[in-house]
């Protein structure tokens, strides 16, 4: 970079080299300056390829915003780019603007008729403004070119199915979606079994004594405590936190890893060779410190400073894989378990499409589906009671019903007081980037329809129902 200040590759690189370090904000700031380089060349030689390509990366970090000006200025340079336009598109759709979206998708797929991407994120627009019938046909043309990697257009076609009531054939097309994704060379790649290997270790270095007396290793640093949401995917978590996000004390995390530096750091702990768990047992006051004060420069640099006069809600659901870590450097943290009918959270996991990683491989396969969420909450419920933090377990349901009646309480824990402006907390929301696939949920007023759509399904959960009775039992869901 000291060499070539104006080097648009040199900067992307290293925008890119820190967005994945987790210093998005330090990186986003080399990627538009890359952007504003990249912009120049464009317009003497017209090509907007390299442009296009910066605004996309910007938008695979959340960067919506800055893409979209991007995007549209490249537009301006070549108004016939189909790849701008489906960029545009994109964009506004995360920006929640999906009317103004759709206008820029029909112009992509008109420009470029038989570009897969480009049609199917039509057909979700579509799909968006109520025009299923249409929706469905384009998705089912799509489909029949035979084109492979479908595996998308599977999914989606699988969701609106779902809503125009076609149950059997929504499950069918969803079951296709799963089936194509394993046969990709990058999800083959992935091991699947590296979380069992996960939780095992930890049943076996399982010890009640240690998980109940961490508030006696408590730092005295004077740092603050986060709040934590747990739970397991499509639980709730996403709603909770942007619920508690709504109050003007309250910053959350939208799922920025806050805990990975911290437990990149913890590898480096203790005797070479012991498992996670040990290095966990073994910290002393001096490491306790030293990681809580590392968990609050990430924090402060994902987030900026306010962190310093808010409380700050550390939202990633699959850190229920991390809870021990928690219970040992904030003993006194109030942490919220997202609960879910297990029928409606294994049914939505199945619906959604996630980025695959060894974590959401499981949701390719209903049965391996069904056995990864009985793994995490049968690990949940065997450690929660020795925990020496403050847990409460929130049940989706019960917050649909009475959502007051059920923060009330939680803000209590916390020490802040309830704020009306919690119950309306979609109109915030509508204003945030919201990363996970929860957006578009969250940014409208509570709903009924979400809750026990596994009963359309009803058929489909005799194959795993023995796997989940243990759960829809002990959180006094009915049963089947």
């Amino acid at each position: 970079m000291s060499r070539q200040k104006n080097s648009a590759q040199a900067l992307a690189g290293l925008g890119q080299s820190l967005c994945r370090l987790n210093r998005i904000n330090e990186g986003i700031v080399f990627l538009l300056q890359a952007g504003k380089v990249l912009l120049k060349q464009a317009k003497l030689s017209k090509d907007i390829k390299y442009v296009l390509d910066l605004a996309f990366q910007l938008s695979h970090w959340h960067a919506l915003e800055p893409a979209l000006d991007l995007a549209q200025l490249a537009l301006a340079i070549d108004g016939n780019s189909a790849n701008a336009n489906h960029i545009i598109a994109l964009c506004l759709h995360g920006l929640n603007r999906h009317t103004e979206a759709l206008a820029f998708s029909v112009r992509a797929v008109e420009l470029a008729p038989r570009e897969a991407n480009a049609i199917i994120l039509l057909a979700v627009l579509e799909a968006k403004q109520g025009e299923l019938s249409r929706a469905r046909q384009r998705l089912e043309n799509l489909l029949a070119t035979g084109q492979p990697n479908m595996a998308r257009a599977h999914t989606e076609l699988g969701v609106i199915l779902d809503k125009i009531g076609e149950y059997d054939s929504a499950f069918q097309q969803l079951s296709l979606a799963g089936a194509e994704n394993l046969k990709c060379s990058a999800t083959q790649a992935l091991d699947k079994t590296a979380v069992y290997r996960d939780i095992n270790l930890y049943q076996q270095a399982y010890d009640p004594t240690f998980l109940q007396s961490s508030a006696n290793l408590k730092a005295d640093d004077g740092l603050p405590t986060p709040v934590f949401i747990l739970g397991f995917y499509r639980s709730g978590t996403t709603l909770i936190e942007q619920i508690l996000a709504a109050h003007r004390q309250i910053i959350s995390s939208d799922e920025a890893p806050l805990l990975s530096a911290v437990l990149a750091e913890l590898s480096k702990l203790g005797e070479p060779g012991i498992t996670l768990p040990e290095r966990i047992k073994s910290l002393s006051h001096t490491d306790i410190s030293r990681l809580r004060k590392l968990y609050w420069q990430t924090a402060q640099a994902a987030l900026g400073k306010q962190i310093q006069h808010k409380v700050l809600v550390d939202k990633t659901a699959l850190n229920t894989l991390n809870i021990e870590l928690i219970n040992a450097l904030f003993p006194e943290a109030v942490v919220i378990f997202a609960v879910r009918d297990p029928r409606d959270v294994c049914l939505s996991c199945f619906m959604q499409s996630f980025g695959l990683s060894t974590l959401t491989i499981h949701f390719l396969n209903w049965t391996d589906c069904a056995r990864f969420y009985a793994l995490i909450m049968a690990y949940w419920l065997s450690i929660r009671d020795q925990l020496s933090l403050n847990w409460i377990e929130l049940r989706y349901e019960d917050l649909l019903a009475d959502l007051a009646g059920q923060f009330s309480p939680i803000f209590a824990k916390i020490g802040l007081e309830w704020s009306a402006e919690c119950e309306e907390f979609y109109l915030k929301s509508q204003r945030k980037i919201i990363k996970t696939p929860s957006f578009s949920q969250v940014t409208q007023p509570l709903y009924h329809s979400s809750a026990y759509r596994w009963r359309h399904y009803q058929k489909h959960f005799a194959a795993i129902l023995p796997i989940l009775e243990p759960f829809i039992k002990a959180y006094d869901y009915q049963p089947s």
